[in-house]
């Protein structure tokens, strides 16, 4: 299987002490769908998040797919700045979406909580960095990522 090119995309950072006119930020980011019983989300941009457990996902995203999330399992979860939340579990499709279509479909517990507002979805350590080897180069913002088989 051919490596599938990655992006970096440019986001814009709020102003801080540090950069108080702002700055832009790049990201690399994977086109993905999720897909539960019959329903399947548009394709969407999730963050590769080396610094994640899990995947995790908007709570909106599980409503689209109609999801009850109170029939799934939970378990904690600590974000970035040591807030903790919870987090609700659900076994579903993930499909790595490349530019010509699918690239690689598999069955991951997606996690779904509260993520801060634009956010869809972080690409963590288990269910998607334990499937792929994934290459990163900021300099020229590019990448590439490679199924894993195991």
């Amino acid at each position: 299987m051919k490596p599938l090119p990655l992006h970096f995309y440019g986001f814009e950072a709020e102003p801080c002490r540090a950069f108080p006119a702002g700055r832009t930020v790049q990201r690399p980011m994977v086109p993905f769908r999720l897909s539960w019983n019959d329903r399947t989300t548009p394709t969407l941009l999730g963050l590769l998040d080396s610094g994640s457990d899990d995947c995790v996902f908007h709570f909106s995203l599980a409503e689209e797919l109609g999801i009850d999330l109170r029939r799934g399992p939970t378990a904690g979860f600590h974000s970035a700045s040591g807030r903790m939340s919870k987090l609700y579990d659900h076994m579903m499709t993930m499909t790595v979406w490349g530019p010509v279509g699918p690239f690689f479909s598999y069955q991951m517990y997606a996690g779904f909580t509260g993520l801060p507002a634009g956010s869809k979805g972080l690409l963590g350590q288990t269910g998607f960095l334990d499937r792929f080897d994934v290459g990163l180069s900021r300099s020229r913002c590019a990448g590439r990522l490679v199924l894993h088989i195991r």
